[in-house]
């Protein structure tokens, strides 16, 4: 009985955090105002546009292809060139602005539509590398979902979902570890996230997280055998 109350309770949590997402909007445009035409998934949602704007995107990986149109001079036909044809990530009730630049990389900025939030830029090249990278966009909105979830297990298994998925700064790990109730909880993120965290010259921050200096000891050992 209580195994199906708390079956039925997490079905109930999973629920209840679904009603407070609604879908993304996605903005491109270029670093010259060049007419664009954007491909998300294959599918085609305009003609050629300085500024193409789509909404209710759902969260997630996409593939996304922008062509673009150049010209040539007066009275000679245009072209077009695919000038991005790789992947995404799409947070959840974000607003995803893009502009590629000069060199076809993507300066990508996300603002967190449910709580007003901007994550600073990232830069995607060609072939998807992101050479800096942004955090978790909806991270206030993960830490309220981990405050609702009863379980270290539960917590953690939701930390490392969001993690995998997105970069990660030192201050955001620390912020999530400070939600797990044990020590051992802690120290297991603490390691999952390192790998993730792109300020890792600031990954001593970390370390205010827990209360025994054991972990510390623990953690910098972890780092010592696992850096490039």
């Amino acid at each position: 009985m209580k195994k199906l109350t708390l079956i039925f309770g997490l079905i109930m949590l999973l629920l209840s955090l679904n009603s407070f997402a609604i879908n993304s909007r996605l903005q491109v445009s270029t670093w010259d105002n060049s007419a664009i035409k954007v491909i998300i998934d294959n599918r085609i949602y305009n003609g050629f546009t300085t500024l193409f704007r789509l909404n209710n995107l759902r969260a997630g990986t996409h593939r996304i292809k922008i062509i673009k149109r150049i010209k040539h001079g007066y009275n000679r036909p245009s072209m077009t060139r695919v000038i991005y044809n790789g992947h995404i990530n799409i947070p959840q009730s974000s607003r995803v602005i893009i502009n590629v630049n000069r060199y076809n990389q993507l300066k990508i900025q996300v603002i967190d539509e449910y709580y007003k939030e901007s994550v600073s830029p990232k830069y995607v090249d060609y072939d998807g590398n992101v050479s800096r990278a942004s955090g978790i966009a909806n991270f206030q909105y993960l830490k309220h979902s981990l405050r609702n979830v009863s379980f270290d297990s539960d917590k953690l298994r939701i930390a490392k979902q969001a993690i995998r998925h997105n970069s990660v700064s030192s201050k955001q790990v620390y912020e999530l570890m400070r939600l797990l109730d044990f020590e051992s909880s802690r120290l297991k993120l603490a390691k999952f996230a390192y790998r993730y965290t792109y300020d890792r010259d600031s990954y001593y921050l970390v370390n205010n997280a827990f209360n025994f200096y054991s972990s510390i000891e623990k953690l910098d050992r972890y780092i010592l055998s696992h850096k490039n």
